[in-house]
């Protein structure tokens, strides 16, 4: 990979995180959590502070990654291609598989962290194969690390454009 492509792709990576983030946040105050939070600053290691809303303004760090039920899903929705609605093989029991490898992978990274301020980890279902309530039944197969973010939160759709938030942790 060239130097361009591989700035490409950082910018690209760095507007998903932030698209994600908005919507996190849109969802998070819409919904009425707390004080609320607004977007401070994009970084590499967290991905994104956040500051509460109000008096207080602490400061939360928040891991961003996305699931997708393919690699191949993965380079058709960055690059702006309709995905196939249903591709073999892909269930809901592999993108469970998938969601628990993110997570293991991104507990393995919150580890080199030594920030003030808490850290958080935002899951986006970026596969439009399947929704929230795909994912809501079947929560006790996901596995939760203890003690390791101070929230962990879904963000799907569901058969809709609107996005939809679930607090997993």
């Amino acid at each position: 990979m060239s130097g361009t492509e591989n700035a490409q792709e950082k910018i690209g990576k760095r507007a998903w995180e932030r698209e994600a983030i908005l919507l996190l946040i849109r969802e998070y105050n819409r919904l009425g959590h707390g004080p609320g939070y607004r977007l401070l600053f994009q970084q590499e290691r967290p991905d994104a502070v956040l500051e509460e809303k109000g008096g207080a303004r602490r400061k939360l760090g928040v891991e961003i990654t996305h699931l997708f039920a393919s690699q191949q899903e993965a380079m058709d929705v960055f690059n702006k291609r309709i995905p196939e609605p249903r591709q073999e093989g892909v269930t809901i029991d592999h993108l469970l598989k998938e969601l628990n490898h993110l997570i293991r992978k991104k507990v393995g990274k919150r580890s080199a962290y030594s920030m003030s301020y808490p850290i958080a980890l935002l899951i986006r279902n970026a596969s439009p194969v399947f929704g929230m309530s795909d994912f809501l039944p079947r929560l006790t197969e996901v596995d939760l690390p203890a003690g390791v973010f101070t929230h962990i939160w879904f963000l799907s759709r569901d058969g809709s454009p609107e996005w939809k938030l679930a607090e997993l942790l």
